[in-house]
């Protein structure tokens, strides 16, 4: 990681920049230019939230001035900016590209009603389809991304939050890719940072299940896994592991952040997890990976282990018992909360944290983010790929269904083994079985078979994020990568591409 980012430079090469008074243009590639803007004449070289490297291998083009015109022609774009004009509007800025062997023009304010979308914060309270935020690519060959209000990171050891400053400014980019979609992938890819490459770990089967099991009722999970030839990688183990106090979903004794006492936590349950060290122990021993559920806006609660020290830690008298607020913004928090609650744990056997939708949709700075289901799943996973977000995991099931048929799950099952993540999950429901062997037995052949069709996939999952990583075109995608021009790659919505060689159709409707 630290290799990657030394090779992140926010600092654009000196001879892509065109300065113009209160204009600086920034040509990335040839299809790909930085807009600027600013009322001040001050311009922003610091990272964006999305845009990390701007310091990219000069690309050839010609500038010059044709009456109040500033023009850069690059080999596949002409900008053209009226000088001395103001802020960029459709009278003083426009861009031609070409599409399909057509000339085409932008200007500021047309409305990209061919963008093919990205994807949006969360699935929690959906039920069926939604709409999705835009994306990088457009049917119509172009789309611009607006970063002019997106949060900073500073020049600091470890690069942290700020807000833009003050002013009038526009920072804006020009995508005009035509439906070159793969190379506008890798492009964006280049500026906004490469798709992680997961551990080959991930690529396995995930046991998620919200219930409050006892270290020994995983165990036997464990085991009834091995004795019926389902192979796992990694077990979650939901919220129970900590203390709930008996929480239940409409309980009204809150904590002192306002939320259901009990739904956070750092402090082991001991009533269910007795020996904390030997269970993960012994999950290592089984090969195991292992998630705990968190949700953070809690903060710490004074009856948490942990407190006192994390009350010091941030200049609060243990004494006083006053918790100590989730503020993630707040670098001597975060450092904190690091350091107190989740290293020492990590330490333990804990190999990741499954951060639950609790973190809230806002922060103190802005900016900073905490079967009809099945049937939008296909698509929605697919389409994510649109802004490099390849790695999607659903809960293989549904969340709050009920109790699901034997054909609804085995299907749930099969979509799962072509997306990129596959984890089962639900709500504490009784009637939300997950084990597959659990099924009749007829549908318990069929999502065996299924599950190690994907153990035997794995190579092939793998080394299709690999790809993933050096190129930005995420393993599951829409069929229009490969076929852009063909009109039903863009309405048969519930395919998709998963990998190079593999075209998969999820079947979402009954028998």
């Amino acid at each position: 990681m630290s290799a990657t980012a030394d090779a992140n430079n926010p600092v654009a090469n000196p001879e892509a920049i065109v300065i113009s008074g209160n204009t600086r243009f920034t040509i990335l590639t040839s299809q790909l230019i930085r807009m600027e803007w600013a009322e001040d004449g001050q311009f922003e070289d610091r990272a964006s939230f999305v845009f990390i490297n701007r310091n990219l291998p000069a690309t050839r083009y010609k500038k010059y001035f044709q009456q109040q015109w500033l023009i850069i022609e690059t080999e596949n774009l002409i900008l053209k900016y009226k000088t001395a004009r103001g802020e960029f509007n459709p009278e003083n800025l426009l861009i031609q590209f070409d599409l399909n062997d057509e000339k085409k023009i932008w200007r500021p304010g047309d409305m990209d009603d061919g963008n093919l979308f990205g994807t949006i914060r969360t699935l929690d309270e959906v039920k069926g389809a939604t709409s999705l935020e835009p994306g990088i690519l457009s049917r119509n060959g172009w789309a611009v991304i607006d970063d002019s209000e997106r949060p900073l990171f500073d020049n600091s050891d470890w690069q942290w939050a700020i807000s833009r400053p003050e002013g009038n400014r526009q920072d804006w980019y020009f995508f005009g890719y035509g439906h070159d979609y793969k190379k506008a992938l890798h492009d964006f890819t280049r500026v906004a940072g490469k798709i992680p490459l997961p551990p080959r770990f991930a690529f396995g089967e995930w046991w998620s299940r919200y219930w409050a099991y006892t270290d020994q009722e995983l165990k036997q999970l464990v085991h009834e896994f091995d004795i019926h030839d389902v192979p796992l990688d990694v077990l979650v183990i939901d919220m129970d592991w900590h203390e709930t106090f008996g929480l239940r979903w409409h309980q009204k004794q809150r904590d002192q952040a306002g939320q259901r006492l009990g739904w956070s936590g750092y402090t082991w349950n001991k009533i269910l997890f007795p020996d904390p060290n030997g269970f993960l122990a012994w999950c290592k021993k089984q090969g195991l990976k292992i998630t705990l559920n968190l949700h953070p806006a809690s903060g710490v609660q004074p009856h948490e282990e942990q407190y006192p020290e994390m009350a010091r830690a941030m200049g609060i008298d243990p004494a006083t018992k006053k918790y100590v607020p989730f503020d993630i913004v707040d670098k001597k928090f975060a450092e904190n909360y690091l350091k107190i609650l989740h290293h020492p744990m990590e330490e333990q056997g804990v190999d990741f944290w499954w951060i639950d939708w609790q973190q809230q949709p806002t922060t103190k700075l802005p900016g900073v983010n905490p079967w009809e289901s099945l049937a939008f799943q296909p698509y929605f996973t697919a389409t994510a790929s649109n802004v490099g977000y390849g790695y999607w995991s659903h809960d293989i099931g549904g969340h709050i269904p009920g109790e699901v048929s034997p054909e609804l799950y085995a299907r749930w099952i099969q979509f799962g083994i072509f997306s990129p993540i596959l984890r089962t999950h639900t709500t504490r429901n009784p009637n939300a079985e997950r084990r597959i062997w659990a099924y009749p037995t007829d549908y318990f052949l069929i999502m065996r078979e299924a599950v190690l069709l994907r153990y035997a996939l794995i190579p092939y999952i793998y080394t299709a994020s690999r790809n993933a990583y050096d190129t930005g075109v995420s393993i599951c995608r829409p069929m229009y990568y490969d076929f852009p021009e063909s009109e039903d790659a863009y309405l048969f919505k519930d395919q998709y591409m998963f990998g190079d060689d593999l075209l998969v159709a999820p079947i979402t409707e009954p028998i």
